[in-house]
């Protein structure tokens, strides 16, 4: 069973003259000032010594709650500033003549200075910090309300206060107040950094001087204004007039139901305030409507702006997709409390659609302690690294308008012609849809692929008839028309949690994607061909095929950037993982003949990549530098899935400690002016282990052993390699034959050094 642990502080005078670090007026205290002053009061006096032990483990346990889940405060008005003389905190200067025996208060008599001082009214309602606990930890909660009574002051010296706890299953309510963000916050180790600085403090005259460096306190710093979001959840019910009943929505009215919310949401916060300026002091109901609805927002209004979100139902073969919730996120630097926002929307009845069918529904608020509305709010708040669109994201901009082919071997209306056009139409979009991922400032991004068909069951398509608001002042202006709308699959590096809406329609719930935690993140990773017996070309033109292998999965017009390298901003060179594809020959029976092809991509392969590796049916080349002469072979796809899934592909990503070269590694770069002298093994084993490091970081180091001997054939089969480069002026043209040694067993692909794309530097596992 889960209880709220609260600790509520109430003022004794009803003022507060409290300050953060940079002396600005604060309110209300940061849960590490709460913490503080709990300490002071619990290992003061005689508790510095009676019970000590028991106080210490209390303390301890308070704070590895961390940061409040609910922190509920009265509203303060601040009074006009006023001065007073106080000492002045330069008693340093003083030392000697307090060692000749002086007393300090005659020293400190004349050391006096004005302070301003800037109280605030709170009244005598109680401050609340709440934090959910589970029932194992009710003992220690009742053992922790003992010390929390011991406070004397939340503040200043001025901010005299007592304190008590209050443990229950309900979350803490008080009339009047207001939600806050926790600021910093006690974590692990406050405790002895306190205590460590209290000792200092006390000897700090022992070294002639106030003014030495005392031991700073550990805290945790608040999460930023995204992960501080207040997610709000109500359910869709019949209006008040009818019998209360759950009244599913068509998911095609997203949009036209979050801007009905908006629309409400924003009168009845704009009338509150001018019933309560109290409430938001420094906000205008310009502002409001600003970050609500978002007319006249700006750039720089993009992380303060709430946004509405109806949630489809998913996740269950009978769930039929429709809207059955709706869950209103509040940023955590929202000018209005997360709690006045639930109380506006609390009861709100509101209409949308289009004359004459309109439809009238009544929002209820929703709390997360029912089991299936938990686990329906986990699908879009969770962590996953898979993400899913549930409506369609709405790209931003349009995309260009065709361009003419020239091309005379493809005529206007032809398979092929149409086929470079729907190459062309893929990439406008990926530009549009990773420009969408910078907007809504998404990173980490590892892989992504686009479609117009829903990932789900009872999902519309992307291109269906989406309903739009219109514009009020215009009817004929329908917002987000003609833009591009497409679903879409995300991979990040790492889990995430959500919400994550993207596009130009994430404030209308356009673009929220669900999580996915039942899968596997990736894609296929490797394609596998098999080369027909006839034109087989030699390995040692490992180089030159392989270039020959990704110009025919380039051609068409407008390849995936796995293959091309590129992206919207350029070359991938800045990429240390190397994201993009290998293409990489092998001679699997050993007769020097290259039999099979393999292509992989560790983000695996996009739609359009998928395509073109399926229509690949043969390569032919003529002439060009190390070709010697023209050539053809027929080629036949294998498999196209993770590597590890592919029979013939063992050798290569088996995970093993030792690796040995199947094809020469040429170092990537020239020798430095420095190293002249150096022997070449020594400069191979550098290079290797900085290119190891860089594509490899989380990876044990390798143990570099060159196997380069006498063998006149041997030198002679590197620099015939060496000769198909695709570089004319190369920092290595010998080649050298590798073994690495790891601690610990690596998986494959292993493919390192000069033209590593094109299947030089690769690795065979060798078996121990």
């Amino acid at each position: 069973m889960t209880l709220w642990f609260s600790i509520e502080v109430r003022f004794l005078t009803g003022r507060y003259h409290g300050r953060d670090p940079y002396t600005r007026p604060e309110w209300p205290p940061t849960p590490l000032r709460l913490f503080q002053a709990i300490t002071a009061g619990a290992l003061s006096g005689r508790w510095a010594v009676e019970n000590r032990d028991a106080s210490e483990k209390a303390l301890r346990w308070i704070e590895s709650l961390g940061a409040p889940e609910v922190v509920l405060a009265p509203p303060a008005h601040t009074l006009k500033p006023y001065r007073i003389a106080v000492p002045n905190n330069q008693a340093d200067r003083h030392v000697p003549a307090l060692r000749k025996g002086a007393h300090l208060d005659r020293l400190l008599a004349g050391d006096k200075e004005l302070k301003v001082v800037r109280p605030r009214i709170v009244g005598r309602a109680p401050l609340i910090y709440a934090w959910r606990i589970e029932e194992a930890d009710r003992s220690a909660a009742e053992a922790a309300r003992a010390v929390v009574r011991r406070l004397v002051a939340l503040g200043t010296g001025l901010d005299h206060a007592v304190a008590d706890v209050r443990i229950g299953p309900d979350r803490p309510v008080a009339d009047g107040n207001v939600s806050y963000q926790p600021g910093v916050s006690p974590c692990k180790g406050t405790l002895d950094s306190l205590v460590k600085l209290h000792h200092a403090q006390l000897e700090r005259l022992k070294t002639g001087s106030l003014r030495e460096n005392l031991p700073p306190v550990r805290y945790q710093r608040p999460p930023s204004a995204a992960d501080m979001a207040v997610h709000l959840l109500f359910a869709i019910r019949t209006p008040s007039d009818e019998k209360d009943a759950p009244l599913p929505v068509d998911p095609k009215n997203t949009a036209m139901l979050a801007q009905a919310i908006r629309l409400m949401l924003a009168e009845r916060l704009a009338n509150a305030m001018l019933r309560n300026p109290r409430a938001a002091p420094n906000t205008s109901p310009e502002e409001i409507e600003r970050l609500v609805i978002g007319r006249g927002a700006e750039a720089a209004d993009t992380a303060m702006r709430l946004c509405v979100a109806p949630l489809p139902s998913i996740g269950h073969e009978h769930s039929g997709g429709l809207i059955r919730r709706v869950f209103v996120s509040v940023p955590g630097n929202f000018p209005v409390p997360a709690e006045s926002v639930r109380r506006a929307l609390t009861g709100c009845e509101v209409e949308f659609g289009a004359p004459p069918s309109f439809l009238r529904v009544q929002l209820v608020p929703i709390e997360l302690d029912d089991e299936r509305e938990r686990s329906m709010s986990s699908r879009y708040l969770g962590r996953a690294r898979i993400w899913r669109s549930v409506s369609p994201v709405v790209l931003p901009g349009h995309r260009p308008p065709p361009r003419t082919i020239r091309d005379r071997t493809a005529p206007p209306g032809t398979e092929e012609s149409q086929m470079r056009a729907d190459a062309r139409r893929r990439k406008d979009e990926a530009v549009l849809f990773e420009k969408s991922l910078k907007h809504a400032g998404l990173e980490k991004v590892l892989a992504f692929r686009l479609r117009r068909e829903p990932f789900g069951a009872q999902q519309p398509r992307a291109d269906a008839a989406w309903r739009l608001p219109a514009s009020r002042h215009d009817p004929h202006c329908v917002w987000l028309a003609g833009r591009p709308r497409l679903h879409a699959e995300i991979v990040f590096d790492e889990p995430r949690a959500g919400p994550i809406l993207i596009g130009d329609g994430r404030f209308l719930g356009l673009g929220l994607f669900h999580a996915v935690r039942d899968e596997a993140p990736g894609r296929p990773e490797a394609a596998r061909y098999r080369l027909g017996p006839n034109g087989r070309p030699r390995i040692e033109r490992t180089v030159f095929i392989a270039d020959v292998l990704r110009r025919a999965l380039m051609a068409g017009g407008y390849p995936p950037q796995e293959f091309s390298g590129h992206d919207a901003d350029g070359p991938l060179r800045a990429d240390p993982a190397h994201a993009h594809a290998f293409f990489l020959p092998e001679d699997a029976d050993g007769d020097g003949l290259i039999d099979h092809l393999t292509v992989y991509c560790r983000c695996g392969f996009s739609d359009n990549a998928l395509d073109r590796l399926h229509r690949l049916s043969r390569l032919w080349w003529s002439g060009g530098r190390g070709s010697a002469g023209s050539g053809e072979v027929d080629v036949s796809l294998e498999a196209i899935a993770p590597p590890e899934a592919i029979p013939g592909l063992v050798p290569l990503v088996a995970p093993s400690r030792i690796w040995r070269s199947a094809t020469p590694y040429f170092m990537a770069r020239f020798r430095k002016r420095s190293e002249m002298a150096v022997d070449r093994a020594i400069l191979v084993r550098n290079q290797l282990q900085r290119e190891w490091t860089l594509r490899f970081p989380d990876a044990p180091l390798p143990d570099v052993k060159l196997l380069d001997g006498a063998d006149e054939a041997n030198t002679r089969r590197k620099i015939d390699f060496a000769r198909t480069s695709r570089d004319r002026v190369a920092p290595d043209t010998r080649g050298s034959l590798v073994r690495l040694q790891f601690p610990t067993p690596v998986a494959g692909p292993l493919a390192l050094g000069r033209s590593a794309h094109f299947g030089l530097g690769l690795f065979i596992a060798e078996r121990e």
